[in-house]
């Protein structure tokens, strides 16, 4: 049902400026008409922006589930023929994802492919300036900074007979893509994009760039982007069935054993849990009944498998923007395309104004996606015991994050100044610091160890005490860059327990679950056994109602690398215990040493 615009504005407390604002910017055109009346699509789009809790009644009320809603981010990465990898399947990004795993196991090959998707799709640019077929064909950049891989031939995996890489990923609940990447020149740091697709669950549609045939297409999907996910939880769920089955089996031959006589007591304690374990069980089998009929549904519903072609025409651009996303200039292009050709069939006319209002929905769900995709990139970089910061040092990383944080201009006392004073007394560093510049040219950075002594200066600290006052100055920065942020970005780390005793990398679980209570995703790449116990101990601490609300609402996930072999998920169980094991040489390796020093 739609509603006034003025009324809109008062149920969601902004202003008739800010509502506009935000529909442009997600592609809806809606004037600063008090009385202009919205569609329920546009509402609860500015609902899940400006007030969640109106958001989830509106979404209550139209039969939406919370899950189907738009969600800031991105939300999974997978990749064919890139670099290790000739296939592997998406992994799904959590609040906190910990990315395990052995040496040159392709750990650090997700974070590139982050990265180059989302930083691609955000600057989509042609190859060409014109309109020719080149100027409409997408460019791909490889030589991003900081990921070192430069050109295509560095990131195709060198044992794949295809010559193409594709990146497929989620960019938020509702966007899926497709990104087939190909070599343009020899040694060149720009491929090319012969063929991309994105589709919208919400809408149902997909809409694909095929640059070698010269055509657009839009499709009707009917769900099909969404049942792979659900087919691997059907599987998980059958796993956990047949646990649940063989955990009764056992119960129930301890108690119809003719030949061991139980006490009263612990035949009533196997009576209870069976009927507990029964009742999960038929929750279970409940589940999967209807995850099965929606597959099932999803399936039907697609009459191939890239879904119903609806509407097919060749490469076009809409010029009005032209500084614009190119693929946003393509959908534009084809929503001006159905808008104003001239058709005789009446079926057909009466079809084109409903393709074009999807085509403007997908646009607006595109902008979301893409302006909620940030990612912010923490690498690993060596400590150094420096007295002083010269800003002319260009290749030493903490220069840069010191000078970050000092032209935030934190105070004393605000959240983001309390935030590092919390950890560096909590971790013994000290009970104060302060960052001095000198003349515009360089830094200090002093740390007082206690109460009524002198500050001393950052480098008589041990490396392992620099590193994680560094991480800390960093996520501070982050912390009041993004403040007034409603979708704050994936912050991705690499290896940031470098130098810390046991005790630190566990506490930097720790860390990483209060910057996600502030709103950020956190992805760590790492090799600490140390961080990933703790993740289960705060998962135990999190008290799920059962594994299905585990499995639903964890807010962490781990995903073991091995050195041969596929990725895979360490699922946790109700007690932070992992249901699959990790492989040789991690969480063994302290047991088999000890058991070196028995023999």
């Amino acid at each position: 049902m739609a509603i006034k615009l003025i009324k809109a504005c008062k149920e969601l407390n902004i202003g008739v400026a800010t509502l506009t604002e935000f529909c442009s910017a997600m592609g809806y055109n809606v004037p600063a008409d008090p009385n202009y009346r919205i569609n329920d699509d546009i509402y609860l789009a500015l609902a899940n922006e400006f007030n969640r809790d109106l958001a989830f009644k509106i979404a209550s009320e139209r039969g939406i589930t919370p899950n189907s809603m738009h969600h800031s981010g991105i939300q999974s990465i997978g990749v064919r023929n890139f670099r290790k990898f000739e296939e592997l399947k998406p992994i799904s990004l959590k609040g906190i994802t910990y990315i395990v795993g052995g040496n040159n196991a392709g750990k650090s090959t997700i974070v590139k492919a982050l990265r180059l998707v989302v930083e691609n799709m955000t600057n989509l640019a042609s190859v060409g300036n014109d309109y020719s077929l080149q100027g409409m064909t997408p460019k791909f950049h490889f030589d991003l900074k900081g990921l070192n891989i430069g050109t295509f031939e560095k990131a195709h995996n060198r044992n794949s007979a295809e010559k193409s890489i594709t990146f497929n990923a989620e960019l938020s609940e509702n966007i899926y893509t497709i990104i087939q990447v190909e070599q343009q020149a020899d040694n060149s740091p720009i491929a090319v994009v012969p063929f991309l697709r994105i589709e919208d669950k919400a809408v149902q549609c997909a809409f694909e760039v095929d640059a070698k045939e010269g055509k657009m297409r839009l499709y009707n999907i009917g769900g099909v982007a969404a049942t792979d996910d659900a087919e691997e939880q059907v599987e998980k769920l059958d796993n956990q069935l047949k646990q649940l089955s063989d955990q009764l089996d056992t119960i129930q031959n301890q108690l119809n054993d003719s030949h061991i006589v139980l006490p009263i007591e612990k035949r009533m304690n196997l009576v209870s849990k069976s009927t507990s374990l029964n009742a999960e069980k038929e929750k279970l089998n409940t589940r999967l009944k209807n995850l099965k009929a929606d597959i099932k549904y999803r399936k039907q519903s697609a009459e191939t498998s890239t879904g119903e072609l609806l509407f097919e025409m060749n490469l076009s651009l809409n010029n009005d923007n032209p500084n614009d996303n190119l693929l946003v200039r393509m959908l534009k292009g084809m929503k001006l395309q159905l808008s104003t050709q001239n058709i005789t069939s009446q079926s057909q006319r009466a079809k084109n104004p409903v393709y074009a209002q999807n085509i403007e929905r997908i646009i607006g769900h595109l902008r979301w996606a893409l302006a909620s995709s940030n990612i912010e990139y923490i690498g690993a970089h060596a400590a150094t015991q420096k007295t002083i910061f010269s800003l002319d040092d260009h290749n030493d990383e903490t220069v840069a994050i010191i000078h970050e944080w000092y032209q935030q201009h934190i105070l004393p006392g605000e959240e983001e100044h309390h935030f590092i004073l919390k950890w560096i007394r909590d971790l013994h560093i000290g009970v104060d610091f302060q960052i001095e510049n000198h003349y515009g040219e360089a830094y200090s950075v002093s740390i007082k160890e206690h109460e009524h002594e002198f500050a001393s200066s950052m480098s008589e600290l041990g490396m392992g005490a620099i590193q994680m006052m560094t991480l800390l100055l960093h996520l501070s920065s982050l912390m009041r860059k993004y403040k007034n942020y409603r979708n704050k970005p994936l912050i991705i780390f690499e290896e940031p327990e470098q130098n810390m005793h046991p005790n630190w990398q566990s506490l930097l679980a720790d860390i990483f679950e209060e910057v996600r209570n502030m709103g950020f995703r956190i992805m760590v790449e790492t090799h600490s056994e140390y961080m990933i116990r703790k993740s289960q101990v705060q998962v135990a601490d999190m008290h799920f109602a059962d594994q299905a609300d585990l499995d639903d609402n964890c807010p962490i996930a781990t995903y073991y690398f091995p050195t041969d072999g596929e990725p895979y998920k360490m699922e946790y169980g109700m007690q932070g215990n992992f249901t699959r094991p990790f492989g040789d040489g991690f969480y063994d390796e302290a047991d088999n040493l000890a058991m070196c020093l028995m023999l």
